[in-house]
């Protein structure tokens, strides 16, 4: 399931809260991109191919037709907290509201097809997951574990302003400077993160090889791919639990008072911004 949801949730993220920009484009192409981005780490069958890239149109239409609404609602939501100052915990509200509404209809419409396919992996495509795992890991490295403490701060204010220029306008030099000084008080631990990282990749790859060497049915895989996803979302090891919540709230207050530091016409962005959202979802949803 870690297959699926991550970019799934990535995607609602983006859209929601990070601007990708091309809304409609983005979500229109958005079984596309999905095929695309499994198909890197597994290297799909002939087979696979034909029933994956169906199974992603069929996500794409059910997601079309019943879940955007809710993406809605969402942006209206988000559009009525912008509209004044905001709170950390706020923030963090809204962050762990999205999760809980936007994940489990889409993992319990998604189980069946992961089943499916995490049941009819082969060897040498878990050899290709393995091997993309470790490119991936060499470039979070070099963003995330640079030689300086300079150089990670400005790749996150790069990560930062990636989330929120579109959605403010570009920010001027005092907010630049503001923004530099709040990253550098972050508990962000690069050795933390990046161990936990490889807990979880090697928590998948173990799971998926146990899947595959005892030739479980898609039945009797969806106890240890459930328990996976479990160990996914809430990591095994409480110590970085409280790191992450530690994490999680720094970020939720460093981006509530990056708003709240924003002028009149930035807020004035930001309100046309979620209320260009709330239209294009709500036109997608109508769209067939």
């Amino acid at each position: 399931m870690p297959l699926f949801f991550r970019p799934l949730l990535l995607l609602v993220l983006c859209t929601l809260l990070t601007a990708c920009g091309a809304v409609k484009l983005t979500y229109n192409n958005a079984d596309s991109l999905l095929y695309w981005w499994l198909d890197g780490y597994t290297d799909f069958t002939v087979e696979q191919k034909v029933r994956v890239k169906n199974e992603m149109q069929a996500l794409h239409t059910w997601h079309r037709q019943t879940q955007l609404p809710a993406w809605a609602d969402m942006a209206r939501s988000l559009h009525v907290q912008a509209a004044s100052d905001v709170t950390g915990a706020q923030l963090c509200a809204q962050w762990d509201q999205a999760q809980e509404r936007l994940l489990p209809p889409m993992a319990a419409y998604l189980e069946p097809q992961v089943l499916w396919l995490v049941t009819h992996l082969t060897p040498a495509q878990l050899k290709s997951i393995e091997e993309k795992y470790a490119k991936t890991n060499e470039k979070w490295l070099d963003e995330w574990q640079p030689k300086t403490k300079t150089e990670l701060i400005k790749n996150t204010e790069k990560s930062i302003r990636e989330r929120t220029d579109s959605l403010y306008g570009n920010l001027d030099d005092e907010q630049r400077k503001w923004l530099r000084e709040v990253i550098r008080t972050s508990p962000f631990d690069a050795k933390t993160a990046y161990a936990e990282r490889l807990r979880r990749q090697q928590d998948v790859l173990a799971t998926l090889k146990d899947i595959q060497e005892r030739k479980l049915s898609s039945d009797m895989a969806r106890e240890p791919m459930r328990a996976l996803m479990q160990r996914i979302l809430v990591s095994p090891d409480s110590n970085y639990v409280a790191y992450a919540s530690r994490l999680k709230l720094h970020n939720c207050e460093l981006y509530a008072k990056l708003h709240n530091h924003m002028n009149g016409e930035q807020r004035k962005h930001v309100l046309a911004k979620l209320k260009d959202y709330e239209r294009d979802f709500n036109t997608l949803h109508k769209t067939k």
